[in-house]
């Protein structure tokens, strides 16, 4: 359930079978922890890329506190070019990479919290930052560092929760290889933001059979049948239909 830069750190949570129709549906929240070096410019944002500018820093951390600050609710951000936003059906980061043009229109995002950590050293500073999905905290860097005058690239980052998990319940692939069945958790576990819906067995088989059964949910709904998570529906005017069933 989603990307990230190979240098990066972070929970990816991973859905199997049926439940990979869950995607769109999941908790879009994402939090994490990010390096901000400020006094250059690189060409994918990071530290991984090549250096284009180099600038001057005086930038206090109280500046650096304020220039953050400016960037919470919801702004206008441009993906990096080296990304896997798609560009007539290719991944603008494989056209970067060829050296040739993408351009990528600005789109919104949401940035709840941005709050300042603290100062590593003259130039590198600590960020946290929680916000909506398809947030790049390179281009949030960038723009901090183009706002503070003296440019700016995500040095370091660690995605520290997606989808409603969080990292001190990731495994890494080795725990995974040795305990596959441990790290498996019921699909419901990332659909924390939508209220439930629970059913009655008869209408549990009428959902099944294409029908819809009465409701007091509204909107999209968890659907459960005693303990047993059936998938997602949307309700509507007391009436509520099947749209995911696992």
């Amino acid at each position: 359930m989603g990307t990230l830069v190979p240098d990066a750190r972070c929970v990816l949570p991973v859905a199997m079978g049926n439940e990979t129709r869950l995607f769109d549906h999941a908790d879009g929240e994402k939090e994490y922890g990010a390096g901000l070096r400020l006094g250059a410019v690189t060409d994918t944002g990071d530290a991984s890329g090549a250096v284009l500018q180099k600038r001057p820093v005086s930038a206090t951390a109280d500046e650096v506190r304020t220039a953050l600050a400016a960037f919470t609710g919801t702004i206008r951000q441009i993906p990096p070019r080296f990304s896997a936003v798609k560009v007539n059906g290719r991944a603008a980061y494989r056209l970067a990479r060829a050296d040739k043009p993408v351009e990528l229109p600005a789109r919104e995002v949401t940035i709840r919290e941005a709050v300042y950590l603290r100062q590593e050293n003259e130039v590198t500073h600590v960020i946290r930052i929680r916000c909506s999905r398809g947030t790049y905290i390179r281009t949030l860097c960038a723009d901090v560092g183009e706002k503070l005058g003296c440019g700016a690239y995500m040095s370091f980052l660690v995605r520290t929760e997606a989808a409603g998990l969080r990292i001190e319940q990731a495994r890494t692939l080795d725990e995974i290889r040795s305990d596959p069945a441990g790290a498996i958790l019921r699909a419901d576990r990332v659909l924390g933001g939508i209220p439930c819906a629970f059913l009655a067995t008869e209408q549990r088989d009428a959902l099944f059979n294409g029908r819809s059964v009465s409701t007091e949910a509204n909107g999209w709904s968890r659907v459960y049948c005693g303990e047993d998570f059936l998938g997602v529906g949307m309700a509507e005017h007391g009436e509520l239909r099947m749209k995911v069933r696992l």
